[in-house]
Formats: structure tokens, sequence, C-alpha cells
């Protein structure tokens, strides 16, 4: 691509370009939105399997508080108690893995799609300049990213004390309950919380989409000069396409005179045209 040398980008990408800048990894990515995804799904796992998840956390409990003597003094019993109480914990705790995860893939590509690009992962001689390092420091992109650290920020200690506020009694109140009743309390408690900060977060996240699909589409607006460019190096220079078609026509017009010897008549116009006529009765009949 040809440099702008000042011009202003103000026409829409082309194809080309669209496609180049997608091999290079160059996609509209907001991790506000994966961020959101995956709190959602730990949401909604919690108020889903969160008994499941306490029941489980409550065998392990129960199972390693309850030992016997002989249990206690033997350290062969260590390994089998460990493998039972990992066993234990990974089941109750699979649902909600597996629904992270596939929120984490999803909130990942929903903006852009998937793209898997070698190109992202070779060494670039400009990212380890420090001059283009401090550039993107004090560029309006990291002011963005500040403004948004900022708003996290702010959401976060409104929810923490949201939650403290209206669950002051709940939570003082846990520490009266039967073990069982306090775990699943306190499940309920977390995700609540987690639900009121992922939804403050979806804010920040409705900001940002937008803000990246405008930054994206802005770093790949072209000047009349590239367009320019782009059309010769994709239809080649009207000089040379020129060149070619007088070339072909010159071979075309030795062609044909290398069969007028062949022909039986010759009916010729003194100015304007001459045409060749062979008669074959094979084929004429």
């Amino acid at each position: 691509m040809a440099e702008s040398d000042g011009e202003d980008r103000t026409e829409d990408p082309t194809d080309k370009r669209k496609r180049e800048s997608r091999e290079e990894g160059q996609l509209p990515r907001s991790r506000e939105l994966g961020t959101v995804a995956v709190m959602l799904s730990g949401v909604g796992g919690l108020l889903m399997y969160g008994a499941f998840l306490g029941g489980k956390l409550l065998e392990v409990m129960r199972a390693n508080f309850s030992l016997r003597r002989e249990e206690v003094m033997d350290e062969r019993f260590m390994g089998t108690f460990l493998l039972a109480s990992g066993k234990a914990a990974m089941l109750g705790m699979m649902p909600m893995i597996v629904l992270v995860v596939i929120a984490a893939i999803v909130g990942h590509i929903a903006l852009g799609g998937f793209l898997f690009s070698g190109k992202v992962l070779a060494p670039k001689a400009s990212r380890m300049n420090p001059l283009s390092g401090i550039a993107r420091m004090f560029s309006k992109n990291s002011l963005v990213e500040l403004l948004k650290a900022l708003g996290k920020f702010c959401i976060i200690l409104g929810v923490s004390v949201l939650v403290l506020m209206s669950e002051r009694t709940a939570l003082l109140q846990i520490a009266k309950l039967p073990l069982e009743q306090a775990l699943l309390h306190s499940m309920q408690v977390v995700g609540h919380a987690t639900l009121l900060l992922a939804l403050g977060l979806l804010i920040i996240a409705a900001v940002d989409v937008p803000f990246q699909i405008f930054s994206n589409r802005k770093k790949l607006m072209m000047t009349k000069q590239e367009i320019k460019d782009e059309y010769k190096d994709s239809e080649g220079k009207p000089e040379v396409k020129g060149k070619i078609r007088q070339m072909q026509r010159q071979m075309a017009q030795r062609r044909m005179m290398a069969e007028v010897p062949n022909a039986d008549v010759v009916i010729t116009n003194p100015t304007h045209f001459a045409v060749a006529l062979k008669y074959d009765a094979a084929k004429g009949g």
C-alpha cells in the first residue's frame, strides 16, 4: 500500500484491503465483551448449579473432617483422601468450568468472528521500537482504555458498597446458620453480587463494542491515491494494458496475412477492407 503522505483518509476500504487486514489479524475485538460474557455465564452457573456445587463442597468437608484415628495416623490414606476430594470438587465445578469456557470463546469471537493468523505471532521491529511504544502510551486508544479502567473501578466500587449495604444483615447471620445453609446462602450472595457487577460492566461493553468497530474501520480507511495504486496493482497500468492490446492486434494481423496466400479469391475495397475467401469442396458440399 502506498503511504498517505498527509492526505486525508476519506475513502471506504476496498474488499482487498479488508481481506489483507483480516489475514494480518486486524479485527475489531472487545475485551470488555468477553469479560461480561464470562461473568454472566459464571452468574448463570452459580444460580443454576450453586446448590449442586455447594453440596459437593459439603461432601468434601464432611469427608475430610470426619476421619477415624487409624486414618489420621496412617499417611497412606493421605493420597486416597486427596484423590477423592479432588474428584468430588472437580465433579462439582465441571458444569461451571464448561459454561465459562464456552462463554469465553463465544465472547471473544462474537465481534469480528473466528480467525487464526500466523502473521500476528510473527515478530515485528515496530513492536520493539521504544518511540512507537511511547507514542502508543499517549494515543487516543490509550486514553479510551484509561477511561474504561476508571469506569470499571467505579462500577466495582459501587457494586461492592451496594452489596455490603443491602446484604449486611444476611452476611452477619451466616455465622449463626448451620454449615449447609451457610454454604448455600453464601453462594446466593456471591451470585447476586456478581450479577450486579456483570450488569454494570455491560454498560462498559455497550460503549466499547461500537468504539472498537469504529476504530477498526477508521484504521482501514484509504486515501484516493491508495485506491488508485490498488487498482493499478490489481488491474495493471493503462499504458501497459494498451501496449499488450497493440501487440495482440499485431500478432492477429500477422496470422491473418500469413493465410492470405492460401485463399482462392480476395475481394477488396481499395479504401476500407479486404476479404480473403477459401473454398473447400469436402467441407462446403
